[in-house]
C-alpha cells in the first residue's frame, strides 16, 4: 500500500469503527471457536495499521504543521471515544469473549495515543535528531516524567520518530536489562508507539517516508525544478554549498532508479581532491544511507564507489566507520568492504590493523582480515594475526582461508590441511581446497576422496533444482565445484547473504 493511494484519516476511522462494531465483528468471527484468538490479534494488527496509515496520510497531505497537528489530534480524540458495544460485552459465548479480548488489546493503544500523535507531529516537523538512539531519548523521557510530563511526551514522540526512521526499537531498548517496567503513562506511550508505528517501521518499502518535504514535492508539487532545489538543500545541510560542486553531485541524489551516466561519473572523478570531502560527507551520512532517503540509499553507495575509484586516502576513516556501524547484510556495507579490499587495501592497511586488533565483532574482524590480507603482503605481523584468528574462529575458517591465500604465505598450509580434514561443510571444503591449491599445496589421496564425497547443497527454484557437482575423478588437476560467493544472495531464497544462511 502506498500512501499516495491511501484514504484520509476519516476513512481510516470509519473502518476502525466497523471492525469494533459487535455485529460486524461477530459476522467476521464466524461460528468456529478454534482460532478465535488468532482472529482477534489479526484484527488488532489491522486496526494499528489503519491508525498508522491515517496519521501518515495526514502528515504527507496537509500543507502546514499546524494543520497536521490539528487533524492528528482530532483523529486521536475520535479514537479515544470508541467504546465496546454493550451487546458484545453482555454476550456469554466465545465470540463475546473474543470481542472483549479485542478491546483488552485496543484499550492500551487508546491510552497511548498521545504519544503516537506526538510521534507524527515530530516527524512532520523534522524535530528529531538522527544522531540519537531511541533508548537514550526514552530514558530521558522517563527521568522527566514526574516533573515535566509534557517534555516527557515530546521526547516519546522524538523516540517514535527515530523508530519510524529505523533507528532502534522503542520497547526492548527502553531500560537496561533487568530493570522494572516503566511507570504509566510512559508504558502505554511506548507500547502504542510500538504497535502503531511498528507496522510502518517494519515495512519501510511499502511506505514512502524519506524526508516529509520530499514526499510533499512528489504529490503536491511534482515540478522537477522544485525537486532539484530540494536536493540542493540536502547537499547544503551536509556542508556542500558551492554551486558548481552541487551541480556536479546532484545526480547522486536522484531517485533510486537513476544511475550515474559515464559522463557524470567522469566529471565527478575529474574534479579530483576538491570533491573528495563532499563525497565523504555523503557516504558517511546516516540519513542518506536509509532506504527511505531521497535516493533510496543509493547516494552513499555511489559515493563509496567513486571514492574507491579515486583512491582517496582521506576517506579511509569514514569507510571503516561505515563497516563498524552498518549491518553486514546491507549493500553499503558490502560495497565499502569491496572498495577497501580491492581498490585501496594499501591505503587502509595501518588503520585496518588497529580495527582488527580491537574488534570483538566477528563480522568486523573478518572484514578487516580481508583488508590486511590484500594490503599486507610481506609486512610483519600480518600472517601471525591471520593464522591466530584462523585457529580461533572455526566458523570463519572458510573465508579466512581465502584471505590466507591472498596473503600468499605457504606457512599457512599445515593449518589449512588440518582444517580441511575436520571440515563437515561443503563451503568450507571448497574454500579450504582452493586456498591449499593457490598456496602451492596438494591434497592427499584421502583429502581428494573427501572433496569428491562432500555434496553441494541443493536449492529449489524454477525448473530443476540446482546442484553444483564436483568434477569427474578422471579429470586432471584439483577438484572444482561451482561456487556461490559468500556475499551473494543465498539461492535458498531467504533474502540473506549466502555466508549468513546456507553457507554457515
Amino acid at each position: 500500500m502506498r500512501i499516495r493511494d491511501s484514504r484520509d484519516w476519516q476513512s481510516c476511522l470509519n473502518s476502525i469503527r466497523r471492525r469494533l462494531n459487535y455485529v460486524d465483528f461477530k459476522a467476521a468471527a464466524g461460528e468456529v471457536e478454534e482460532g478465535t484468538l488468532d482472529r482477534v490479534m489479526g484484527i488488532a494488527v489491522e486496526i494499528d495499521q489503519e491508525i498508522a496509515e491515517g496519521m501518515l496520510h495526514t502528515v504527507v497531505s496537509l500543507p502546514e504543521p499546524e494543520d497536521v497537528s490539528s487533524q492528528l489530534e482530532q483523529f486521536a480524540a475520535e479514537l479515544e471515544m470508541i467504546r465496546p458495544d454493550p451487546a458484545g460485552v453482555a454476550e456469554t459465548g466465545f465470540v463475546g469473549q473474543a470481542y472483549r479480548d479485542l478491546f483488552d488489546v485496543f484499550t492500551p493503544v487508546q491510552r497511548g495515543l498521545p504519544a503516537v500523535v506526538e510521534t507524527f507531529k515530530v516527524y512532520a516537523e523534522g524535530g528529531y535528531d538522527l544522531r540519537d538512539e531511541t533508548a537514550d531519548v526514552l530514558k530521558e523521557a522517563l527521568n522527566r516524567l514526574d516533573d515535566e510530563p509534557q517534555v516527557a511526551l515530546r521526547l516519546a514522540g522524538e523516540a517514535g520518530s527515530l523508530y519510524l526512521r529505523g533507528l532502534g526499537e522503542v520497547d526492548a531498548l527502553l531500560l537496561d536489562e533487568g530493570a522494572q517496567p516503566p511507570e504509566e503513562p510512559l508504558a502505554d506511550w511506548v507500547n502504542a508507539i510500538g504497535d502503531v508505528v511498528g507496522g510502518i517501521a517494519d515495512n519501510l518499502e511499502e511506505y514512502p517516508l524519506g524526508e516529509v518535504e520530499l514526499a510533499r514535492d512528489q504529490w503536491r508539487a511534482p515540478d522537477d525544478e522544485e525537486r532539484i532545489e530540494y536536493r540542493r538543500g540536502k547537499l547544503a545541510r551536509l556542508g556542500i554549498v558551492e554551486p558548481e560542486i552541487q551541480t556536479l553531485l546532484l545526480p547522486l541524489l536522484a531517485p533510486q532508479e537513476h544511475n550515474l551516466s559515464e559522463a557524470e561519473r567522469e566529471a565527478i572523478i575529474a574534479a579530483g581532491p576538491k570533491v573528495v570531502p563532499r563525497l565523504i560527507a555523503i557516504a558517511g551520512d546516516d540519513d542518506s544511507q536509509m532506504e527511505t532517503s531521497i535516493s533510496g540509499g543509493e547516494a552513499p553507495i555511489t559515493a563509496v564507489r567513486l571514492l574507491g575509484q579515486m583512491r582517496a586516502a582521506e576517506a579511509v576513516p569514514t569507510l571503516l566507520e561505515i563497516l563498524e556501524n552498518t549491518d553486514p547484510l546491507a549493500i553499503i556495507h558490502d560495497q565499502t568492504l569491496q572498495v577497501l579490499q580491492d581498490e585501496m587495501p594499501d591505503l587502509a592497511f595501518d588503520m585496518a590493523v588497529e580495527v582488527f586488533d580491537r574488534a570483538t565483532n566477528i563480522d568486523l574482524k573478518s572484514d578487516m582480515a580481508g583488508v590486511l590480507a590484500k594490503g599486507g603482503r610481506g609486512k610483519p605481523g600480518v600472517f601471525e594475526r591471520l593464522i591466530e584468528y584462523f585457529r580461533k574462529e572455526k566458523r570463519e575458517q572458510d573465508i579466512i582461508a581465502v584471505y590466507l591465500a591472498h596473503l600468499g604465505d605457504p606457512r599457512a598450509l599445515p593449518d589449512l590441511h588440518e582444517a580441511f580434514r575436520r571440515a563437515d561443510n561443503w563451503t568450507k571444503v571448497v574454500e579450504l581446497e582452493e586456498a591449499i591449491v593457490n598456496l602451492g599445496g596438494e591434497l592427499s589421496a584421502a583429502e581428494k576422496q573427501k572433496s569428491q564425497r562432500v555434496s553441494a547443497p541443493t536449492f529449489p527454484g524454477p525448473g530443476l533444482a540446482r546442484r553444483p557437482q564436483p568434477a569427474p575423478v578422471a579429470q586432471p588437476g584439483p577438484v572444482r565445484v561451482t561456487k556461490i560467493g559468500r556475499n551473494e544472495p543465498c539461492p535458498c531464497g531467504s533474502g540473506k547473504k549466502y555466508k549468513k544462511c546456507c553457507g554457515r
